[in-house]
């Protein structure tokens, strides 16, 4: 039985293990969003998450086998962005480091995940949910198109851990 909830401070050790073995196994998957555990993400920057309540887990058998950040706010990178559904920032969720650790793909914990933050989303009054994917991440934006994600705009990216890329920005509305 899938079980989704808000990780805890005291889930930091399992939830820094989840993103680490993500990291590690990802070099030979085609669904790794190439992360470098340490860099990206880093475990100050877990904590912080967790801190926030931003962490959010589905646990099979008490196993986390997905985890996500959502940031209840638009990512400050992107506010020149002409996304399409109109609202102020505290009205916008954020998607990061969106995961479903390899031994459970296929389980369609991608799709409940989705519906999991969707839900979360309506029941704390977001309008937009909102995420970027490096571009020719191909299994990702399938799953975001087919959970109602709109393509907004590719742009140019630079992060920590892999420098220069090309980012594609999605929005769905949850109004």
């Amino acid at each position: 039985m899938e079980d989704y909830r808000v990780a805890s401070a005291s889930d930091f050790a399992e939830v820094c293990e989840f993103y680490k073995e993500v990291c590690e196994k990802q070099a030979d998957d085609e669904y790794g969003a190439d992360w470098h555990y340490g860099i990206y993400p880093t475990e100050d920057d877990l904590k912080k998450n967790l801190e926030k309540s931003e962490i959010h887990t589905c646990r099979i058998d008490g196993r986390v086998v997905s985890a996500v950040v959502l940031e209840e706010s638009a990512d400050p990178m992107y506010r020149d962005v002409d996304w399409k559904i109109k609202c102020p920032d505290h009205e916008v969720l954020t998607i990061h480091l969106f995961a479903i650790h390899p031994d459970f793909r296929g389980r369609q914990v991608s799709r409940n995940m989705m519906n999991y933050m969707f839900e979360y989303g309506k029941k704390h009054g977001f309008k937009s949910v909102q995420l970027d994917v490096l571009k020719g991440n191909v299994p990702a934006e399938k799953l975001y198109i087919k959970s109602g994600f709109c393509f907004v705009e590719e742009r140019p990216v630079w992060y920590e851990d892999i420098g220069d890329q090309v980012a594609h920005l999605y929005e769905k509305n949850l109004g």
